[in-house]
This record gives C-alpha cells, sequence and structure tokens, in this order.
C-alpha cells in the first residue's frame, strides 16, 4: 500500500488558515465565504465521493476528489487536500487495494478540518 502524505498537526491548522487568509489580502469575510462553501456547500459532493467508494468506481472517485481538493487547500484544510490528492491518484491508478486506507484518513481529516474551521463558518 502507498503511503499516505504526512498530515497537518494542529498547531499546523493555525499556521494554515492564517496563511490562507493572507493569500486572500487578508479579507476574513471572504475567507469565511470559502470556509462556508467548503464545509456546507460541498456536502452533495462529499456524498458523490462517498458513493463512488462504495462503488468502487475509480474514475468517479478520480473527478471527484479533484473537485474537492482546490477548496480544501484555498481554505488552509491541507491535510484534507493532502488525503483527497491520494484518492484523486488511487482513482487514477485503479489502486483500489490503497482506497480503504486513504477513504478512513479523509473522515478524520474531515473532523479535524471541520473542528478547526468551525470559528470561520458563515451562519
Amino acid at each position: 500500500m502507498a503511503q499516505l502524505p504526512p498530515f497537518v498537526t494542529p498547531t499546523d491548522a493555525a499556521r494554515e488558515i492564517a496563511l490562507a487568509i493572507d493569500r486572500l489580502g487578508g479579507h476574513v469575510e471572504l475567507y469565511k465565504e470559502l470556509v462556508t462553501r467548503f464545509l456546507t456547500d460541498t456536502a452533495g459532493t462529499r456524498r458523490n465521493l462517498q458513493a463512488a467508494v462504495e462503488k468502487g468506481d475509480p474514475d468517479a472517485i478520480h473527478r471527484t476528489a479533484h473537485s474537492l481538493k482546490g477548496l480544501a487547500a484555498s481554505c488552509g484544510a491541507m491535510g484534507v487536500a493532502h488525503v483527497l490528492s491520494q484518492l484523486e491518484s488511487i482513482g487514477q491508478e485503479n489502486r483500489m487495494s490503497d482506497l480503504p486506507a486513504a477513504w478512513e484518513q479523509f473522515h478524520n481529516q474531515m473532523v479535524l478540518a471541520e473542528k478547526d474551521l468551525a470559528p470561520y463558518r458563515n451562519g
């Protein structure tokens, strides 16, 4: 099984969030919109990814993971972005034996990201 890349630690999360806000020119409200979109508006896309994983559809896994990866990175959710990159590669290269571990990591990283990003969520 391919080794997953190292993940962002809790202390890194604050730094990554600050860097994401900095990339937006310090516009915290714009950052909050991105976070809200990532945590709320992508729920359907995340369900599509889960369906692709359950079906074992490598093409859908590749496409769906790719579509989420950029927004995760834009929010500073680098642990999520790293796992999505892995899922994207797994789908593209049809390495389905690597899927269970990466899928578990995706869930773990989403839990951490939701906690870290919660203070920036609108609504």
